[in-house]
């Protein structure tokens, strides 16, 4: 255990609410002398995780990019009846989840986060490339759609409203600049 010494002495806590709750049902595991000896040798050979990789650079911010919009709490006007859900889910450097507030076609709202439980959505699976695409004007919400580059799940939203709101979103705020750097896919 000397290995560990310098690990042990900044009193570590290992809390594992999050996964009770996850997975209630996994009893905890027996620790053993094997399982120590295969932990340690894991650690050893990948030189307890050292050097860290370096970030990913990121080309395109989403978070960043959907900054005009107000959050859902922090809107001045009550909801309307006409008001529904999108679901945006972008994977990869710079992306994110977001609920975005639609209403009449129109992004009004987002807050992060995927709708949960009852909710009733449509969501869009897109990679970050995709809608940095989009944003810079190299493909259409429809075209980009057509060509399978973007998934929607549910039904909530027809697939024109749907276009209409990714195509308002991904052009951003009036005057702001976007990025056009991005590599075809």
């Amino acid at each position: 255990m000397d290995i560990y010494r310098s690990y042990w002495r900044d009193d570590p806590e290992f809390d594992t609410a999050h996964t009770s709750m996850a997975a209630p049902h996994l009893p905890c595991p027996d620790i053993d002398r094997d399982t120590l000896v295969k932990l340690c040798r894991y650690a050893v050979e990948s030189n307890f995780g050292w050097p860290r990789p370096r970030p990913v650079p990121v080309d395109f911010d989403l978070q960043k990019h959907l900054s005009y919009l107000p959050a859902t709490e922090q809107r001045s006007a009550p909801p309307a009846q006409t008001e529904v859900s999108l679901g945006l889910q972008v994977n990869g450097p710079g992306g994110g989840q977001w609920q975005l507030l639609v209403d009449n076609g129109r992004v009004v709202a987002a807050e992060q986060g995927l709708a949960s439980g009852s909710r009733a959505t449509t969501t869009c699976y897109l990679n970050s490339q995709t809608f940095q695409r989009m944003a810079a004007g190299e493909g259409t919400a429809q075209q980009l759609i057509q060509a399978g580059r973007v998934l929607i799940e549910g039904d909530v939203l027809g697939v024109h409203e749907v276009e209409r709101a990714l195509q308002d979103v991904a052009a951003g705020a009036a005057g702001v600049a976007l990025p056009s750097r991005c590599s075809p896919s």
